[in-house]
Formats: C-alpha cells, sequence, structure tokens
C-alpha cells in the first residue's frame, strides 16, 4: 500500500492527495488511475519480484535481507527488523531514502503519519483494577519520547512535540533521520480514508489484476468507488 500511495501522489500531486474519486469526471478518478498504471509498468518491466502478487510481506522483504533486491516500501517501525535481521557487519550496506517524484510531486514530499493504536481487551476494560493499569500502559507507551525511540526519530514530524535525535544512532537510522529532515511535506495516507472494503477492494484484490492486465487502472478505480458507497 506505501507503493500505491506514492504512485497515486506523483499522479495527482501533494495537494490533491486526499481527494477520494467520487465519479470518472473527478481529476482524482485520473491521478488513482495513473498511479495504478505506473504500477503496472513496473511490474510487468521486471522492476518487482516475481512472486509480487502472492508473496507475504515477510517473502518480500527477505529479498532484501539476502542482498536480492535492490529497495523496498515500507514504515519507519521496519527499520528495527531490517536491524534484528541483518548482521551487524551488513547494516551499512542499507539506506533509507526518497522514493523518486514525478510530476509536481518532488521526491522529498512524503506520505506519512502515526496509525499505529493500541486496544484494551472488553474484560480489562470491565475490571477496575485492570482498566487502570491497561490505560496506563497505553498512556505511558504513546508519548512522544517513547513514539520517537520506537521509530528511530522517524515520527517527529507528527509529533506534538519533536523530540531530539536519539543518541548512539547506527547508519540505517541515521540516514532516516535526516530524510526525515529534509522533507518538505507529510500528507496522510488517502487510503486511511476509505471504507475498509474499499481499500480491500483496491489494494488486496484489484492492484493485482491491473498489474497482470486482467482488468484496467479505470476498472480498479471504479470498483474502489463502488465499494466506498
Amino acid at each position: 500500500h506505501y507503493l500505491f500511495e506514492f504512485c497515486i501522489m506523483n499522479s495527482g500531486g501533494p495537494g490533491n492527495h486526499l481527494h477520494i474519486p467520487r465519479s470518472e469526471t473527478d481529476p482524482a478518478f485520473r491521478a488513482w488511475a495513473g498511479g495504478l498504471n505506473d504500477i503496472r509498468e513496473l511490474y510487468q518491466r521486471g522492476f518487482l519480484p516475481q512472486n509480487t502478487l502472492s508473496a507475504s510481506d515477510d517473502e518480500t522483504f527477505q529479498h532484501m535481507y539476502e542482498g536480492r533486491a535492490a529497495f523496498a516500501l515500507d514504515g519507519s517501525w521496519k527499520i528495527n527488523q531490517i536491524i534484528h535481521n541483518v548482521s551487524a557487519d551488513r547494516i551499512g550496506d542499507y539506506t533509507v531514502t526518497f522514493v523518486p517524484g514525478k510530476g509536481i510531486r518532488k521526491a522529498t514530499d512524503l506520505v506519512g503519519g502515526l496509525s499505529m493504536g493500541y486496544y484494551i481487551t472488553r474484560k480489562a476494560w470491565n475490571n477496575p483494577a485492570m482498566r487502570e493499569a491497561a490505560v496506563s500502559f497505553v498512556q505511558a507507551m504513546t508519548t512522544d519520547e517513547v513514539i520517537n525511540t520506537m521509530a528511530a526519530g522517524t515520527s517527529q514530524t507528527a509529533l506534538a512535540d519533536p523530540a531530539p535525535k536519539p543518541e548512539g544512532l547506527n547508519s540505517l537510522q541515521e540516514s532516516a533521520f535526516e530524510m526525515i529532515q529534509k522533507a518538505t511535506s507529510i500528507t496522510s495516507a488517502v487510503g486511511d480514508f476509505i471504507k475498509p472494503e474499499a481499500k480491500n477492494q483496491v489494494l488486496e484484490t484489484d492492484t493485482k489484476l491491473v498489474a497482470s492486465g486482467t482488468i484496467t487502472a479505470e476498472t480498479a478505480v471504479k470498483n474502489m468507488m463502488a465499494a466506498n458507497r
């Protein structure tokens, strides 16, 4: 869905990114179709792994860990997973950089925000003692300081009071922090503003069909609009 977001923004621009297609004459319709066609081109020209349409997230990142992939798109929390899966002497082989821009979107225009959430079970909420402990834990885990530490400093543009750069960062974490400092804009993910069934339709089903040439990008956007009504 990160690739989807950036391709849509490349097609429509940061200022229009949160405009959701409502009809075929809507400029957002053309932006979404253009973004999906770019994904199709990436797939058809062999820039994505052969198992892209069926692989799990873990499988695709295994290509990165084994040095068989040149790039991958993911959130800031992926940094620590890379560190966990790659030996210390190979961390220098990895860096974090901008997704190439197109049209009016500069590479430094990002898609981002904090989408992590904590849930308290009904059983805990209905128990006064458990409720207090659960709420206190969530409050502790969602402070700016903790969030900034978990995201290696890359979440600070989304924090109420941006924290300073954490100490002791390795080269991979440093590159992520430096990228955020150079960002010219950060826009929320448009996929978070459509109905879950519409998001599943376009991301889980239709993007694959567009990439393989089974349906057109325009059909995929129409399907999303129908599911989003």
